[in-house]
């Protein structure tokens, strides 16, 4: 179940009034279509003076099918997959980062790929992952 809260803030003659009403649907393309339309429709009063919604920012997402055999024959974990993939797409946490010190700050370095490769997603398929042998 999908669920979007709409805002609308109605004045009035200046007596400031806000409402909140919410949508919900299991097809998350119609919630998503449904709540522009919505938004869109209620912008148009004259009376609304400000709307907003819950609906998060787009941003770019990653889906990634593991062959578990094979991790396992490595001896990777999906924790390991995970911070390997943060750390090579978007950069290691602040506080893990190595430092560059210098006399009077540190400097943190930040290692990942490059901006071509982390928007190719065939170059994100073809990436291999260092592994530590155990013997």
């Amino acid at each position: 179940m999908y669920h979007q809260h709409v805002l609308p803030l109605v004045n009035p003659q200046r007596a400031i009034q806000v409402m909140d009403f919410s949508l919900v649907s299991d097809n998350s393309l119609l919630l998503e279509r449904t709540t522009e339309d919505v938004l869109k429709a209620i912008r148009e009063l004259p009376i609304v003076t400000s709307v907003t919604s819950s609906k998060p920012l787009p941003k770019p997402e990653l889906a990634i099918l593991p062959n578990a055999l094979n991790m396992a024959d490595k001896g990777v974990t999906t924790l390991d997959l995970a911070n390997t993939l943060r750390i090579a797409t978007s950069g290691d946490y602040t506080q893990a980062l190595p430092k560059l010190n210098l006399d009077t700050r540190q400097i943190p370095i930040v290692v990942r790929l490059s901006d071509d490769v982390r928007q190719s997603e065939g170059a994100l398929k073809t990436y291999t992952f260092p592994v530590i042998s155990v013997v």
